[in-house]
């Protein structure tokens, strides 16, 4: 994969920020294989060594690759954490020099990478198995030193040294990603805030607005129905004339109480005691049945 690619895929927001996560860890820990196999060569490590780090770098590779493809982040993650915490520290651990070589740097990484990139019981089954082989591996170093392959003193120091080196490049890296990822997110946060505070402003304005103005052509009708009723009508007109007035006014309590969810809203709604009469609001709202 370019590296290119690479850049796009890690600032790309169509990928989750633990996707995204995954694919940086997982290309920081290939090219720290690469450095390593390029060592294995070069001190004519032997062969099955260096075999089965190339197979497990590519078969990583695969993972990755399909992982990205399939947008199954959690099952890559995990996939890739089995060879890279599970599989590939024991084998480091009892062919180079056990605890005085690299064995130890590449535990604690392994510790990194699970916490990260794994999450619920995957992470505490990754973390317990984890544990457990620092404890066999430590053991058999203790009771049985002839099972463990050192390396000449030379080699022990610089293998240390460069798994150290790159392995805490790699966690720098990983955590410098994450805060500006997260520092993204917060941006992203306070900017979607800003938004929604604005559009509830100028929903409150409009329901305000829209109140003031349907309620004076609401309040001329109830004057104008009023001024019918003073006059000298029918029965039958004058029933129609107070159904009209009933309606009116409870259609002009709705607009008031639109304008009181605007005022909710804005935190300065008030509570007025209003004296009313049971038996007159059952009238009208029969009437307007």
């Amino acid at each position: 994969m370019r590296s290119g690619k690479i850049r796009g895929l890690l600032f790309s927001d169509k990928y989750a920020q633990q996707d995204r996560l995954f694919i940086l860890i997982t290309a920081l820990t290939l090219f720290s294989w690469a450095v390593k196999l390029a060592e294995l060569i070069i001190t004519s490590a032997p062969v099955y060594h260096i075999l089965f780090l190339f197979f497990s770098m590519t078969l990583i590779a695969a993972v990755t690759v399909h992982t990205i493809r399939s947008g199954r982040g959690r099952t890559g993650a995990a996939a890739v954490a089995f060879i890279v915490c599970l599989l590939y520290p024991p084998n480091v651990f009892f062919h180079d020099s056990g605890i005085y070589g690299e064995a130890p740097v590449l535990f604690l990484f392994s510790v990194f990478f699970i916490c990260v990139l794994l999450s619920g019981k995957t992470m505490l089954i990754y973390l317990l198995t984890e544990l457990a082989e620092i404890i066999i591996c430590w053991y058999i170093s203790l009771k049985n030193p002839a099972a463990i392959m050192y390396d000449s003193e030379f080699e022990e120091h610089f293998f240390s040294v460069a798994a150290l080196i790159l392995t805490g490049a790699t966690i720098m890296i990983a955590i410098a990603y994450r805060n500006m990822l997260y520092r993204q997110e917060v941006a992203r946060s306070l900017a979607q805030k800003k938004e929604i505070e604005a559009l509830n402003e100028a929903q409150n304005h409009f329901f305000s607005s829209m109140s003031h103005e349907i309620r004076t052509p609401i309040n001329t009708i109830i004057a104008l129905n009023e001024m019918i009723l003073r006059e000298n009508i029918n029965d039958e007109v004058a029933e129609d004339a107070a159904n009209i007035q009933s309606a009116s006014k409870m259609l002009l309590h709705l607009i008031n109480d639109i304008l009181d969810m605007s005022k909710f809203a804005s935190g300065k709604m008030k509570l007025t005691p209003v004296v009313y009469n049971p038996g007159d609001m059952l009238s009208e709202i029969v009437g307007m049945l």
